[in-house]
């Protein structure tokens, strides 16, 4: 199993797609720089289902509902595109949030 940090993943995550608009690469940075900086240099494999859904918890109650769900959207897409580019990973550890329903209703402005 690689070492591949979280840190590592959403470098390459960005390299493979240049065409992303700088809007969405500086809101996925600023996910990765802001909420989730204490797991920047963990390995990504080793990020847990129960590490997702109470990071999820904290943000929400810290920083807001919105935020909290769009930090880990961001997070489901870069594990996405590691777990593709990379073989023997466990299963995309955000799914946690759909299976026990902590998703956050947002309201449309």
């Amino acid at each position: 199993m690689t070492k591949l940090t979280l840190a590592d993943a959403f470098d390459s995550f960005f390299k493979a797609r240049p065409h992303l608009s700088p809007h969405t690469v500086e809101n996925y940075s600023r996910s990765a720089r802001l909420y989730l900086r204490a797991w920047r240099k963990k390995p990504i494999h080793e990020i847990t289902r129960q590490m997702v859904l109470k990071r999820h918890q904290e943000l929400s109650a810290q920083v807001g509902k919105t935020t909290a769900n769009n930090v880990m959207r961001h997070l489901r897409s870069v594990y996405n595109y590691a777990a593709a580019t990379h073989d023997e990973f466990p299963p995309n550890p955000v799914q946690i949030l759909t299976q026990a329903q902590a998703w956050h209703r947002e309201q449309r402005r």
